[in-house]
Order: structure tokens, then C-alpha cells, then sequence
């Protein structure tokens, strides 16, 4: 009985049964994963990206980072979301390669079992990011491959050895391929490293080598805004409508033209408000554009009943932080009272000043309305500047 028990211990455990612990982690921290970018609305259903789009994306991602793995040139730190501009050309390519190479593996699964044990491990840990579920606005991303491309590896490698098989001249010449491909690696590696001195070299590289990249442009223009360079900021905007962004990434830019234009004054007042306009017309839960709306329209007398309806949907979408509020109510609603006294509605406005001071009894109303009325400038003649 004894000699029995001893001899169950020491049975070898199965390789799937040992394991399915690890399986279920990887489940698990996947559904958490996927359950937070949800939570936060980065996760694009099938009606915002239909399942034929994901397995397009998904089959032309497997060969996209096939190429960049053995040809790692026009590396970008972001890659835009191709979509339904994929061209069936490549989606037939894709499709050939893929079937080609998955063939070859299984045609010789008894004879070199680590070429078909690499391209499964290549395929299967790229699921996740290869777009069947997209989340964010990114298409592709260098460093998803780090973990994939230990099969890629594990299949050249061995195969390798089994064609050099203990023959000396094949592991000469070997060896001075592996050489050769490990010193034209450096040389790459090295020339990328240019690339990464600061956001505005990064960020106009992969403008250059990936096409039409709004998210790269509106960073390089954020990288401008930021050192006081405004044209050159909404320079690079204008560019990135041109890529005709999704509706979140157009929402972003619009919304940061219509903040730069309007931090040049009056005679960019019209269009400030037809960029912060074309920010909010897919309704964001945000209250701050339609609140730089209701200021610029409020500094005309004849839109002072636009500029109020404005407020009052800068109002309805206020933060959830209420730390947040405190800083940003108080002005939200002296502005809209200033709107309601400028009409003659003194006593809707009384009661818009006194939820400012109930928000924040340290707030001055009636210096935020001196303010508000400082703004009130008559149009100039536009200057020079880049045409929108």
C-alpha cells in the first residue's frame, strides 16, 4: 500500500493538466482587462466596427507584424487604426501567407515539431491584439509582438539547428548569417533611437512613414501648443482633419482649434465657434466645449439666447468629481447668469450667482463678471495667418 502511494506521487502530471492553473489566470486577467477599457467606452462594438472589418484587420495585422519582426524599417510609436480602408488585395495576400506557412507547419508537424509549436505560439498569443476585439484608436503597436515573437524565434532557431546537424561548414556559414543579421539589427536599433529625442521628432516620424496619422499630428501639435507656437499647433490640426479621424479624435481636435483660435482674439471668434461646434456634435459627456461655446457666442448681444442654451448644456454635463465642480462650477454659472442679466432676466441670474457662491462662497461673482465683460471686445481686422 505504501509502495503504492509512493509510486502515485512520482506519476509524471499531464503538461495540460499542470497547465490549466495558468490558463485560468490568463482568462481571468484578460476579462478584467477588457471589462475596464469597456467601463471606460475604449472598446468599439460591432456597430461601431463590423465583424467583417475585425477579420480583415485581424488577418492583415498577423502579416504586418511578420514584416516588421524580419524587416524592421518605417517603425512608428503609433500606428492609426486602418479600418474598412484596407484594400482586398491585401486581405487575399494575407490570406495566402498565413494558409501557405500553416500548411508547411502541419506538413511537417513529426518531423520538426518546433516550427509548428512556434507558429502556433506566434498565432495564438497575438489574438488579443490583432483587432477581433479593437480597443482604443490604434491599429498596431511594435510592442505587442514582444511576447509573439518568441515563437517566431523558437521556429528559425531550431530549424535551424537541424539543417546545420553537426556539419562544420554549415555552422560556419551559420554562424556568419547570425552574425551578419544580429550587427544589421544593431545598426537598425541604433538609427531608431533618433527617433525617440523628444515628441516632436517621434511624432513627425510616424506622420511621415505611416500615411495619413491624425493621432500623430494632433500630438505634434500638442508638443507646439505647449512652447507657445499656436500656428504651427493649428498647422498641424488642420492636417489631421484631413485624415478624417473618428468621431472621439475628431471631437479632440476640433475642440483644440476652437481653444487656440479663440485664444487669438475677436477676429477668430467665428472660427473658434465653427471648430468647437463641430466638437460637441456627437454630444460628449464632457461639459468643457460647450462651455468655450457659450463664451464666445456670449460676447455678442444678438447670440446671447444660443450662448444660454449652451451654458445650460455645459450645466447638464457637469464632472462627476465634485472637487472638480467646485473649481469649474462657480464661473459655469456666473457666466450663464451674466447671459440672464443681459437680458433683462435679473432673477433667473440672481439664482445662478447664488448657486456660484454655494458651490464656492470664497468665488467673487461680480469680479468673474467684470471679467466676462472685459472680454466683450468689437471684432478687429483679422491678421495675417494661415488660412483655416
Amino acid at each position: 500500500g505504501g509502495a503504492g502511494a509512493h509510486q502515485g506521487a512520482d506519476a509524471p502530471r499531464s503538461p495540460v493538466l499542470e497547465k490549466l492553473p495558468l490558463l485560468a489566470l490568463a482568462i481571468a486577467s484578460s476579462a478584467i482587462g477588457v471589462h475596464a477599457h469597456r467601463a471606460g467606452g475604449a472598446v468599439a462594438g460591432l456597430d461601431a466596427i463590423p465583424l467583417a472589418e475585425r477579420l480583415a484587420t485581424a488577418l492583415t495585422s498577423y502579416v504586418f507584424y511578420l514584416k516588421k519582426t524580419f524587416w524592421p524599417f518605417d517603425l512608428a510609436a503609433y500606428y492609426p487604426y486602418r479600418g474598412d480602408s484596407i484594400a482586398p488585395w491585401e486581405i487575399a495576400a494575407a490570406s495566402v501567407v498565413l494558409a501557405l506557412v500553416s500548411l508547411v507547419a502541419i506538413r511537417f508537424v513529426r518531423r520538426a515539431p518546433w516550427f509548428f509549436v512556434g507558429w502556433c505560439w506566434f498565432l495564438g498569443t497575438l489574438v488579443p491584439v490583432i483587432g477581433l476585439v479593437q480597443i482604443g484608436l490604434q491599429g498596431a503597436a511594435d510592442r505587442f509582438t514582444y511576447f509573439p515573437q518568441i515563437g517566431l524565434f523558437v521556429a528559425i532557431v531550431w530549424s535551424a539547428a537541424a539543417i546545420v546537424n553537426g556539419i562544420p561548414w554549415r555552422r560556419a556559414l551559420a554562424a556568419a548569417i547570425a552574425a551578419t543579421v544580429l550587427l544589421g539589427l544593431t545598426a537598425r536599433a541604433y538609427d531608431q533611437t533618433r527617433h525617440w529625442r523628444n515628441s516632436e521628432v517621434l511624432f513627425a516620424h510616424a506622420a511621415e512613414v505611416t500615411g495619413c496619422n491624425a493621432t500623430a499630428l494632433a500630438k505634434l501639435a500638442a508638443y507646439h501648443q505647449a512652447r507657445g507656437k499656436k500656428w504651427l499647433a493649428i498647422e498641424q490640426l488642420r492636417k489631421a482633419l484631413e485624415c478624417e479621424p473618428d468621431n472621439y479624435l475628431s471631437f479632440v481636435i476640433h475642440n483644440d482649434l476652437g481653444t487656440l483660435y479663440a485664444a487669438e482674439g475677436p477676429a477668430f471668434r467665428d472660427r473658434a465657434i465653427h471648430h468647437l461646434r463641430h466638437a460637441i456634435k456627437n454630444k460628449p459627456p464632457v461639459f468643457r466645449p460647450y462651455f468655450n461655446v457659450a463664451l464666445l457666442l456670449a460676447m455678442d448681444d444678438e447670440r446671447l439666447e444660443a450662448a444660454e442654451r449652451y451654458f445650460e448644456e455645459a450645466l447638464k454635463r457637469r464632472p462627476e468629481s465634485d472637487h472638480e465642480w467646485r473649481r469649474h462650477g462657480p464661473m459655469v454659472l456666473t457666466s450663464l447668469g451674466d447671459v440672464l442679466a443681459r437680458q433683462g432676466r435679473e432673477d433667473a441670474a440672481r439664482k445662478r450667482f447664488a448657486e456660484a457662491l454655494a458651490l464656492n462662497p470664497a468665488y467673487d461673482v461680480e469680479t468673474a463678471r467684470e471679467s466676462l465683460k472685459a472680454m466683450r471686445l468689437p471684432p478687429a481686422s483679422e491678421p495675417t495667418a494661415p488660412s483655416p
